[in-house]
């Protein structure tokens, strides 16, 4: 089911369907006939993908880090990896729950390796991000490491309290 050990179902890296996510050939339960001969679906009797030979898993060089920044600040949080054409960065408020960043007034670039936060909101602190990345032809893709996004207030400026000076008469 995944001769290579790469996570990544061989009927995937093939280029067929699994929408039921079986790992096997097909979107229904495989039926066989008494050789082995898949019956109930006629793709996998055609030649694969020919981008087979880019189905190696994808590697991430260099992961996003936990990230600091103060508030009404722009930050930016990327991801390094080889042979990737597909990004798709994700927030979770809860730690449970992720949902899709879209580009908008506070984020830019949710659908590339560097993703910008414009103007980070104290609402943002401890959201949680992470990527998707995948690529054309017959990869899994993979989501990065998590990452925190603390957003620290910004400092208040005090004004330096009045001196009173000493005159010759009063030292």
């Amino acid at each position: 089911l995944d001769s290579d050990g790469d996570g990544c179902s061989d009927v995937i890296e093939a280029g067929f369907s699994d929408a039921n996510n079986d790992d096997l050939l097909g979107d229904n339960t495989v039926q066989v006939d008494a050789f082995g001969l898949v019956t109930n679906a006629s793709d996998g009797y055609t030649i694969p993908n020919v981008n087979y030979l880019i189905s190696a898993p994808i590697v991430i060089t260099t992961e996003p880090e936990d990230t600091s920044v103060c508030e009404s600040s722009d930050i930016m949080i990327s991801v390094v990896a080889a042979d990737v054409n597909y990004y798709q960065w994700e927030v979770s408020i809860d730690g449970l729950n992720w949902n899709s960043v879209s580009d908008d007034v506070n984020y830019s670039g949710s659908t590339t390796s560097v993703l910008t936060i414009v103007n980070t909101t104290l609402l943002f602190n401890n959201y949680l991000y992470r990527v998707y990345l995948n690529r054309d032809g017959n990869s899994c893709g993979l989501y990065s490491q998590e990452i925190t996004l603390t957003v620290d207030l910004l400092p208040i400026a005090e004004i330096a309290p009045t001196m009173q000076l000493c005159d010759d008469d009063n030292n």
